[in-house]
């Protein structure tokens, strides 16, 4: 396919005010960015690569069976280490820069200062790492060496927790949360999880039972970047306090998947509904400069990036007749754009994930 629904910055910027969402009511305001149709460069692994030849890598090491990784979930950057959630295992193992795992968190079960299930955490700036339990719904805290310090019971269900700068924290609930809080999708607490304001509200459709990605918060040096599909908004918050600075609409013009659209999603991808349609599955890094992320466009995920100076967007595709390693967009930290590499190697049963660190500024 030779022809791509795509945005551009430099394209017309309308101000309204926000949606209902938004708890800011009258004073945030939402960008709509329009989305031309575009002639774009479609290009492969070994292109990819060259997009980040002046990347840092960072070779994870494994020195024993408790630190292989199964598959990557998320990784954070934070303060020269790298966590790494493996989403199979539920570990969160941390490397120090040259990729020697010097903490493992594998403290699966029901009892004192153990987990069912990391699908988020977060570092804090003494190093301490919360994880949210997505089964038990509890939030865990942990030194930097790992050892159990507390738990707090929000009495709700959470996917999402970022520290902020002034120490309070910014959360994501659950869409299908019938518990405390409910309705609410993002909330501010204080240190101790108590709730101090809503930033946002659920107001609009969204499929409990399938998710196109999963939602994350993506941290950068001044904010805290939030998306969750199938939803066309995303939402920048300020990374010191949590307020809603900006609201970002991608809108995809008659490709746009439509709010009545959105529920049964997984039917609707067995029987091929959305195969002229396209939206944005994941946002890494948003700058005046260029743009990380991926689309779900006619089905399938495009990893893109955009050049905003030049206006230039490239995809990067995976051949699949071909054993190469492709590079994956995966999230940012301290000012860098974090993806990686999983290399197998043909002699042996082992594989290497290569992380690579793309300076964003």
């Amino acid at each position: 396919m030779n022809r791509l629904l795509f945005f551009s910055a430099g394209f017309s910027l309308i101000f309204a005010v926000s949606c209902s969402s938004s708890s800011n009511d009258n004073n945030t305001q939402t960008r709509i960015i329009n989305i031309p149709t575009y002639k774009v460069e479609d290009r492969n692994a070994q292109d990819c690569r060259k997009l980040f030849s002046d990347a840092k890598r960072v070779s994870l090491k494994s020195t024993d069976k408790n630190t292989t990784l199964a598959n990557i979930g998320s990784i954070k950057f934070e303060r020269d280490h790298l966590y790494v959630l493996d989403d199979i295992t539920r570990k969160l193992i941390k490397y120090d820069q040259f990729g020697n795992p010097i903490q493992i968190l594998s403290h699966r079960g029901r009892g004192h200062g153990e987990y069912l299930d990391i699908v988020d955490f977060c570092i804090d700036n003494e190093e301490n790492v919360f994880i949210v339990d997505g089964q038990r719904d509890i939030i865990n805290k942990y030194s930097r060496d790992f050892e159990f310090l507390s738990t707090y019971n929000l009495h709700a269900e959470i996917d999402l927790i970022q520290i902020l700068d002034n120490g309070n924290f910014l959360l994501g609930l659950s869409s299908w949360n019938n518990r405390k809080y409910a309705g609410d999708e993002l909330i501010i607490t204080d240190g101790n999880f108590n709730k101090i304001k809503t930033v946002a509200r659920y107001g609009r459709n969204i499929d409990d039972n399938y998710w196109v990605d999963s939602p994350r918060f993506v941290k950068t040096e001044d904010n805290i970047i939030y998306h969750r599909t199938i939803d066309d908004h995303v939402y920048i918050l300020n990374s010191a306090d949590g307020e809603l600075k900006e609201i970002i609409n991608f809108d995809f013009g008659s490709r746009t998947i439509k709010e009545d659209e959105r529920l049964n999603i997984e039917n609707k991808i067995e029987t091929q509904k959305f195969k002229d349609k396209t939206t944005l599955k994941s946002c890494f890094s948003i700058s005046k400069h260029n743009l990380f992320g991926t689309l779900f466009d006619n089905q399938e995920s495009r990893q893109i990036y955009m050049d905003m100076d030049s206006r230039k967007i490239t995809i990067f595709h995976k051949d699949k007749s071909k054993a190469v390693p492709f590079i994956q967009f995966c999230g940012a930290g301290s000012g860098y754009l974090l993806a990686y590499e999983l290399e197998q190697h043909p002699n042996r049963d082992d594989e290497t994930y290569t992380i690579y660190l793309y300076n964003i500024h």
